[in-house]
């Protein structure tokens, strides 16, 4: 075989390969709605467990009152992971691409994740620790943070209305 044949058929199998992988790729990127990936891309959910609509508790507040913090988009990541189910007791760096770390915790007695800690720095000093109580409608979290980043959690919010509102 001359060397222009080989050539031409190497060429040919390279071409058949890039555009048949190409297809493809756009036809499964077709498939997959669109909406899916308008929420956080750390966290998504299957389909028959998306939200219709935010619960009262994680609707964020257009109109903050004085004392109310609003919500971040880790606050609402970590809440939507909360909806979901857990597979053992810990998920540990539950958002690895993120600059926070957040290991999220189930303990004996409880069917849901019921308290987790949040490194906002990644720096092995959690700032924050959060308990939550319910699911859904019914959602309750205490949110403790240590603004010095030593472990002395003199800040206390709880999440109401769709906002952090500081315990006094």
């Amino acid at each position: 075989m001359k060397f222009k044949s080989f050539r031409a058929i190497a060429v040919s199998v390279i071409a058949v390969v890039v555009v048949g992988s190409t297809v493809l790729g756009v036809r499964a990127c077709g498939a997959v709605p669109h909406q899916q990936f308008a929420k956080s891309p750390a966290v998504t959910l299957p389909a028959a467990q998306t939200p219709t609509a935010p619960t009262p508790a994680l609707a964020p507040k257009q109109q903050l009152a004085e004392g109310e913090l609003a919500l971040r988009k880790m606050d609402l990541d970590i809440v939507g992971l909360l909806s979901r189910p857990m597979n053992g007791n810990r998920i540990k760096d539950a958002f690895p691409a993120s600059a926070y770390k957040v290991n999220i915790y189930k303990d004996d007695g409880f069917a849901q994740a019921n308290r987790l800690k949040v490194d906002l720095d990644r720096d092995g000093k959690d700032d924050e620790k959060w308990t939550i109580e319910g699911a859904g409608a019914d959602l309750k979290v205490k949110r403790q943070v240590s603004p010095n980043d030593d472990g002395n959690y003199s800040e206390e919010y709880r999440l109401v209305g769709g906002a952090w509102v500081r315990k006094k």
